[in-house]
């Protein structure tokens, strides 16, 4: 730095501050690209991946506790919401699939959840399909139950009516006492039937709100005591229209009885179904539970690689410019010193000079002073050969004497114009160092 000029180290000063801040830039740029990039990802893939997945699970709750209530209540509103409900989250598999042809990098476990996620869903389907069809199956049963009821309940009140009717008859005509008696114990048994069928039928119903196995379990077995009263009418009866009465109830007493034990095995159907649908449910949400926890696991380490980057960034750039102010600092003091350095030498060459220029003033002083020593005394010497001539003049008859003196007073004033001459030398020799000292200190 010493052997440069002031020029030359401020443009290199300055080249290497710009090339600093330059490459600090470039360090930055590739730095924000890096967190673009990762933000691009998050957004793109990331946060749609996780949305979607959260999406599919509420879909699928949804869908489940529309089933559950269809698969006790049997309303066509539910079963359509939870068809609904699965529309919705097919819609979401069809997003996750874009989303796995988009980003095929990065949905390895995209790509691994979403077979079993489909295939779970797809059984779930097929058990909402049975759930439908077993829950038809269960209002045809009803119906059918509904109508071997009304027609046990028709032809037994029937009997019941004929038999109180015949009893009237009887007391009209004044039958004796024994056929009075099984007229009686006729109404009392049809009575017992009766009785017997309305805590059925009110079973039944308890039996089905409930889904109740065991309960209808239970109906069944109260029908066999129906069935075996209407057996024992059918014992004591003999006229032809009260026995086909009898006969007609009979039948469809068992009629319901058959209806109830299919209703029975269909209670057993609806629960391997609700099992399956169930299994098909539960690993839904267990395959859409691995996606999503998936997605913020990587949504998670995305967040935190981002952070870190910034944080290295933010690290680089304070050092970047720490570096740039103390490359400055090192610039402007060089450049300080260095002009201090030539300022000085300046000053220590113009001192010098206005020494140099004292002392050649003293000495043309001193020539000065020489030289007016020397005119005075050649003035003295003159003076005194013009009294020496005049004296000559008038007394040119003197002796040798005086013509010697006259002889060395000219010598003397030869002498003296010869040192008037050297002073006038030393004057010039001193006007001239002045002149070269002068052209020195302005150089």
């Amino acid at each position: 730095m010493r052997k440069l000029t002031i020029g030359q180290q401020l443009a290199l000063g300055f080249s290497s501050i710009l090339a600093l801040l330059l490459l600090l830039g470039g360090v930055l740029t590739w730095r924000m690209r890096m967190v673009a990039a990762d933000a691009q990802v998050l957004a793109r893939f990331q946060v749609p991946l996780f949305e979607s997945a959260a999406a599919v699970e509420s879909g699928q709750l949804e869908a489940g506790y529309q089933m559950l209530g269809y698969s006790y209540n049997r309303l066509d509103d539910w079963l359509k919401k939870g068809r609904a409900e699965v529309a919705k989250i097919e819609a979401r598999l069809q997003e996750l699939h874009a989303l796995e042809s988009r980003y095929p990098a990065l949905a390895a476990k995209l790509s691994e959840q979403l077979p079993g996620l489909e295939a779970n869903l797809a059984q779930y389907k097929k058990q909402i399909d049975n759930s439908e069809r077993i829950t038809a199956a269960f209002q045809a049963n009803v119906n059918e139950t509904i109508a071997a009821s009304r027609v046990f309940a028709r032809e037994m009140q029937a009997y019941r009516t004929m038999q109180d009717s015949q009893m009237e008859m009887q007391l009209k005509r004044g039958d004796s006492a024994d056929e009075l008696r099984l007229r009686l114990d006729r109404l009392r048994e049809a009575d017992v039937v009766l009785q017997a069928y309305g805590e059925v039928r009110a079973d039944f119903w308890s039996a089905y709100a409930t889904n109740d196995e065991k309960a209808v379990g239970g109906v069944i077995e109260a029908i066999g005591h129906v069935l075996k009263g209407v057996d024992g009418l059918l014992a004591v009866t003999r006229q032809e229209v009260d026995r086909k009465q009898l006969t007609a109830a009979k039948e469809s007493a068992e009629t319901l009885r058959t209806n109830l034990q299919g209703f029975v095995s269909l209670l057993q159907e609806n629960e391997g179904i609700r099992q399956a649908r169930l299994k098909a449910y539960r690993g839904t949400l267990a395959s859409v539970a691995t996606l999503g926890q998936a997605a913020q696991a990587a949504a998670s380490q995305s967040a935190e690689e981002t952070d870190s980057v910034m944080r290295q960034t933010l690290w680089v750039t304070y050092v970047g410019v720490g570096v740039a102010i103390l490359l400055g600092i090192a610039l402007a003091w060089s450049i300080t010193r260095g002009l201090t350095r030539i300022l000085r030498d300046l000053i220590n060459r113009l001192m010098a000079g206005a020494d140099q220029t004292t002392d050649a003033a003293a000495q043309v002083s001193n020539a000065s002073q020489r030289l007016a020593a020397g005119a005075s005394e050649q003035a003295a010497s003159l003076e005194e050969t013009s009294a020496s001539l005049e004296e000559l003049s008038s007394m040119t008859k003197q002796n040798a004497d005086g013509a010697n003196q006259a002889n060395q007073a000219m010598r003397q004033s030869a002498e003296r114009i010869q040192q008037a001459t050297r002073a006038m030398g030393e004057m010039a020799e001193a006007i001239s160092r002045i002149q070269t000292s002068t052209e020195e200190t302005a150089k």
